[in-house]
């Protein structure tokens, strides 16, 4: 199975709307190429400096119109999470419960007499448990971040296009059988992940 293809001759007016669209958001993004990818979810576009990132089992499903809510979208949710302001929200979750929690291991060779080298290996490998029990619980708080970002760019994204193209949009992906979520990490629970059908929900819910 082919994991990645490039655009050809006949995506590139993708290629163009999505930086006109970039510059429709005041967005610096420039791109240069466009790459069809197995491991992008269906229902959002990725961007990695200059490429546009397109799910691959979008190929020639969608016209420019359907694509052009699904890359506002994408924009503005890639722009919010390499914010400075999305870093910094991050850093009291990375320091209570990665960077602290990686202190514990030094406990055991601060405190154990030196003769007794056996109890501190002890303690340092019955200490893992443990770290990885907080860690998994700093993973859950960061995809929740993920999640909630999603969801606002969702929400400003209906400042440029109409929600119900974007609802279209979703739905007509939807009945290809694709879910939205086939691509996200494998450590987010099904019951946290981003779907389509959620996403959806979420913007029934805007006040018009």
């Amino acid at each position: 199975m082919r994991l990645a293809r490039p655009f050809r001759d006949e995506d590139l007016p993708l290629l163009g709307l999505a930086n006109e669209l970039a510059a429709q958001l005041g967005l610096p993004t420039n791109f240069t190429r466009g790459l069809w990818m197995q491991r992008v979810s269906s229902d959002r576009c990725l961007i990695s400096h200059e490429t546009l990132l397109c799910p691959m089992n979008l190929i020639e499903r969608l016209n420019l119109e359907d694509w052009k809510p699904l890359i506002v979208t994408s924009l503005i949710y890639d722009e919010m999470v390499h914010s400075r302001k999305f870093s910094l929200s991050l850093f009291p979750t990375v320091c209570i419960f990665w960077f602290l929690p990686m202190l514990g291991f030094l406990v055991p060779f601060l405190t154990v007499p030196q003769n007794n080298p056996l109890l501190g290996l002890t303690l340092t490998v019955g200490y893992i448990p443990v770290f990885l029990l907080v860690g998994a619980y700093g993973m859950r708080a960061y995809t929740r971040r993920l999640q909630s970002a999603a969801f606002t760019a969702d929400v400003q994204s209906i400042k440029t296009v109409p929600r119900n193209a974007l609802v279209q949009t979703l739905k007509k992906i939807e009945a290809f059988g694709q879910t939205g979520s086939e691509a996200q990490e494998w450590f987010v629970r099904a019951s946290e992940k981003v779907t389509i059908a959620k996403r959806i929900e979420h913007l029934s819910r805007q006040p018009t």
